[in-house]
């Protein structure tokens, strides 16, 4: 009897020591996503003039959302959420990388028109 109480008092002390060291990523988890949230947002906010320093702080935050999916492992909801942030992550480096090509784009057409000729009336050079 003594042998048998010993083994569920032990199991159970395995259990609830099992239980809390889980509880801890949830609260990591959040610290990281409230962290990250403004990063995305600053990011998201740079002009074409930083392109640069908005390549290296995608590259961060691509990292940062690494460390996140090994804390988002253990739960469902914490998962489904991750995925939602990469995938406006995503988005919004796709559209800041459309805008950036975009104001290349318009940048040169704007250097190549400054180099052609003046036309005057009737198409004749003035």
């Amino acid at each position: 009897m003594k042998k048998r109480t010993r083994n569920m008092i032990l199991t159970s002390l395995l259990v609830l020591s099992l239980a809390v060291a889980g509880c801890g990523e949830e609260e990591k988890y959040n610290k990281a996503k409230n962290a990250l949230i403004p990063q995305i947002e600053k990011t998201w906010n740079l002009n074409y003039d930083k392109k640069d320093e908005a390549e290296a702080a995608w590259k961060k935050i691509d990292a940062q959302v690494k460390d996140m999916e090994k804390l988002a492992q253990s739960e469902t909801k914490l998962n489904n959420d991750l995925l939602k942030i990469k995938k406006e992550i995503e988005i919004k480096k796709q559209k800041q990388q459309d805008s950036f090509k975009e104001a290349e784009a318009l940048k040169k057409m704007h250097e190549e028109a400054a180099k052609a000729p003046r036309l005057g009336m009737f198409g004749l050079p003035q």
